[in-house]
């Protein structure tokens, strides 16, 4: 059963800088609160309150533990709840054709692109290079 955690960070220390600056290390923050980190592929994203304060959304499929993100990014001593994690298979059973609803997405389309032709030198064949990531930039790729 899916698991959907909300977890609030304090954007004034300094390792939460890091994890808000870097997405390979909200990455391995989000993985060492796994059970299996082998076994599941969390979702997860970067949101904030009114407020501006920053929290984690993370839906895996096995139940995490965010201890360590609370002890070194979150509000320890202060009260609330620092950690929400719900069990996400309630809203999957109301999923039916011709329902509504709303969502937010942040999300970056690509394409591979292979790359050009290497000239040949001295009667050597031609080389292809490796593909390389190109960004859709026009309204009409983003689209599709």
């Amino acid at each position: 059963m899916p698991f959907l955690s909300r977890i609030r960070i304090n954007p004034f220390r300094e390792v939460s800088r890091k994890l808000l600056t870097n997405p390979h290390v909200t990455h391995g923050a989000v993985v060492a609160g796994l059970p299996d980190p082998e076994a599941d592929r969390p979702l997860w994203r970067w949101d904030s309150e009114r407020e501006g304060r920053p929290y984690l959304l993370v839906l895996t499929s096995t139940a995490p533990d965010w201890t360590h993100l609370v002890e070194q990014c979150g509000w320890p001593s202060a009260g609330g709840d620092h950690v929400v994690t719900r069990d996400y298979a309630p809203l999957l059973r109301q999923l039916a054709k011709g329902r509504e609803f709303a969502f937010r997405v942040t999300a970056n389309p690509v394409q591979h692109v292979p790359a050009p032709v290497m000239d040949s030198v001295q009667g050597s064949p031609a080389k292809r290079g490796r593909a390389q990531r190109m960004g859709h930039r026009t309204a009409s790729h983003q689209q599709r």
